[in-house]
């Protein structure tokens, strides 16, 4: 090896005898920086001098200072909800295990290229921002398509660079700078160009408890770290490329020492914080069913979960269960059968905090429009509207609300069978 040129940023091993050169890697605790020989016996950092850090800013896994490190003696994988709470809150990274992958995650106000560079690194470099479909509205982030035809996969937003401040937009610096505007709270619009090299994603509203994917569970983790509920995330990758599997993924946690949970932990931990308990009977968090209320399928019309009150989707269906036609009446119905549920709850559409739509076809918006605002007063819940190909009867519309009515009173009335 002595009788070959050296490649720069190589450093030698001082615990060998002989002297054997290692690649720069993330070690137990901060990153080695690259150095290289300018003459003997000298080594010098090439990093530029306003980039440079003191240890104590660099980079750190969850094991170091604030973090715990997740002890797999004691502690089995996929367990570490603390310690991922305690790292996003941190600066760290956690790993997320949904169906058998495993995603890589951080809050994204704390990417720097650093960061980032790991994540590129260990991942296979698909970088996703997840954040609420809420906060991508107000970004201007709208779905990729038109109509997402699939309400259970990942709804990918139109991709994004910053429009000051970046080159290409593809470097690590570039995306990093991307990723805080992405989760910054003063962000604009127009703080970035499209399309770039940072995919947003849109979550459920409901988080892991609407659609319990990493996407969600990321969102929901930085929530519950006390940071921007926007997080970066990524599948990590085996060394053949394919997607790095359970054994995998135990034995890149234990080298870096990071936390691992799977989204199910996250789903239970947010049932707690909503006060959802799901080993209560379906009789203690049902609605008792008001007299008329046509049901068509195996579900609860209205649960209470606390002082929310959650109304499944309603379709304009008269009472023989037939599809009234026309977008207008079908609205009317929706929105009197959504009436009708809170009252059995005891509230009403006053109490209504958010609803959801659901359009088979656009070009009766505006008389949907009309009906709607009979039915709701300014200020208006905050709402979604959704294109999708098809509902259940042949529908044109579907809503779904949300209530909260914090001293609501259990309703007296006798439930049909």
């Amino acid at each position: 090896m002595s009788t070959r040129q050296r490649p720069p940023g190589w450093e030698p091993d001082s615990r060998s005898a002989r002297a054997t050169w290692l690649r720069p890697t993330w070690r137990a605790s901060i990153w080695r920086r690259p150095r290289v020989r300018t003459r003997v016996g000298s080594w010098t950092d090439p990093t530029p001098p306003d980039d440079r850090q003191s240890d104590e800013h660099r980079f750190r896994p969850a094991c170091e200072d604030k973090v715990a490190m997740v002890n797999y003696s004691v502690c089995p994988p996929l367990d570490g909800l603390s310690a991922a709470v305690r790292a996003l809150a941190s600066g760290g990274m956690a790993v997320l295990v949904a169906d058998g992958v495993g995603y890589l995650t951080m809050a994204a106000e704390h990417a720097d290229w650093r960061r980032i560079s790991f994540f590129v690194r260990h991942t296979s470099g698909f970088l996703r921002v997840a954040m609420r479909s809420d906060r991508a509205d107000r970004l201007e982030l709208p779905p990729m398509v038109p109509r997402w035809r699939d309400r259970a996969e990942t709804e990918f937003a139109v991709s994004v660079d910053a429009s000051d401040g970046v080159s290409t937009g593809i470097s690590a610096r570039d995306r990093a700078r991307t990723v805080r505007l992405l989760a910054g709270p003063a962000t604009t619009p127009d703080a970035f160009s499209r399309p770039g090299h940072v995919m947003p994603v849109r979550t459920h509203r409901d988080g892991v408890l609407g659609r319990a994917q990493a996407p969600e569970a990321a969102v929901d983790l930085c929530r519950l770290a006390g940071v921007a509920p926007v997080a970066v995330l990524c599948e990590l990758i085996a060394a053949d490329g394919s997607l790095a599997e359970h054994p995998t993924l135990v034995d890149f946690t234990r080298e870096h020492d990071l936390p691992a949970l799977s989204v199910q932990l996250v789903v239970t931990r947010m049932e707690e914080t909503m006060g959802i308990d799901r080993a209560r009977s379906r009789e203690e968090w049902s609605v008792q069913r008001p007299r008329g209320f046509l049901a068509k399928a195996p579900l609860s019309a209205v649960i209470r979960a606390g002082d929310l009150i959650i109304t499944s989707g309603q379709i304009g269906i008269d009472d023989t269960g037939a599809v009234v036609p026309g977008i207008g009446p079908q609205t009317r119905v929706c929105l009197e059968n959504i009436a009708t549920l809170l009252a059995s709850s005891g509230a009403s559409l006053t109490d209504v905090v958010q609803t959801r739509v659901y359009l088979t076809d656009f070009n009766g918006y505006d008389d949907f429009n009309g009906v709607y605002r009979e039915f709701f007063e300014d200020p208006y819940p905050t709402r979604s509207t959704i294109g999708v190909p098809q509902l259940a009867l042949g529908a044109e519309i579907e809503i779904e609300a949300v209530a909260i009515r914090p001293h609501a009173t259990e309703p007296s009335g006798e439930a049909d069978d």
